[in-house]
């Protein structure tokens, strides 16, 4: 593997994680188990994603859980664990059509969109000597 996959092909790797973690996991236990299962070199999971703390591999796992979250199949039930809702039966006949990667891409994209944009504002329009009260909002010094 040269590069990490799109994130749907993740899917699939987290669901039989999470079922062979006895149906729980920390983020940590998933994306080890995940890295395991698909041999993903040292090399991938050591990029940095952007100018984050977070390497692509974390990056990508994170949306991966959260797309699961909003499709049902897994939930948050404390702070860094994740639980299986789906049954181990069905995990065999999880699969997302082209329509639905499609629509999740846009989701995503513009989710990133709106992000980058937000970070722009703060990082190039807002003074350092900035201040902020929730009675005037932003002040620029």
């Amino acid at each position: 593997m040269d590069s990490l996959p799109k994130r749907e092909f993740f899917f699939k790797y987290v669901l039989k994680a999470l079922d062979e973690l006895g149906g729980s996991g920390s983020i940590g236990e998933i994306n080890s188990k995940v890295a395991k299962d698909l041999d993903i070199s040292k090399k991938l999971l050591s990029e940095q994603y952007k100018n984050t703390t977070q390497t692509e591999f974390e990056y990508q796992m994170a949306w991966v859980r959260t797309m699961l979250k909003n499709q049902g199949l897994i939930e948050n039930s404390s702070r860094g664990i994740w639980v299986l809702k789906a049954k181990s039966n069905e995990l065999d006949s999880f699969k997302l059509d082209e329509k639905d990667e499609k629509r999740i891409d846009k989701e995503i994209e513009a989710e990133e969109i709106w992000k980058s944009t937000a970070m722009s504002m703060v990082t190039n329009h807002i003074s350092p000597n900035a201040t902020y009260s929730k009675r005037e909002g932003i002040r620029a010094s």
